[in-house]
């Protein structure tokens, strides 16, 4: 089954829009969230495009899968909030970070994403 960008950020909206906003005295930005942190709220929502996601590329999150460019739900998930105007997309390094004990799978960087304002 093809699994189109719009599935995808349709599935992720609400996750998105729940997200927050950092509390400042002078601003209150909406907060970014990664993929890693997108996927693991799916599937603790248990929502349908896990199991559509996971039939499409496996279940594969984090690093050492072997690929140069592996393919999973959260790279699949990154693909799809990147290339929405309705989203924002900025980039952390990953030198030392981990997300829920994963080491994302680029050593160099890692998409945030937020709806844009």
């Amino acid at each position: 089954m093809y699994m189109s960008h719009e599935q995808i950020i349709e599935a992720c909206r609400p996750i998105l829009e729940e997200v927050g906003f950092h509390n400042a005295k002078t601003r209150h930005p909406r907060l970014f969230i990664t993929g890693y942190q997108i996927w693991f709220l799916l599937l603790d929502r248990n929502d349908a495009l896990c199991d559509e996601l996971k039939k499409k590329c496996g279940d594969y999150v984090g690093k050492d899968s072997g690929a140069e460019k592996p393919d999973g739900p959260v790279r699949r998930i990154a693909d799809a909030l990147g290339n929405c105007p309705d989203i924002e997309t900025q980039y952390i390094s990953t030198r030392y970070l981990k997300v829920n004990g994963i080491t994302p799978s680029s050593e160099k960087d890692c998409g945030l994403f937020r709806l844009k304002s």
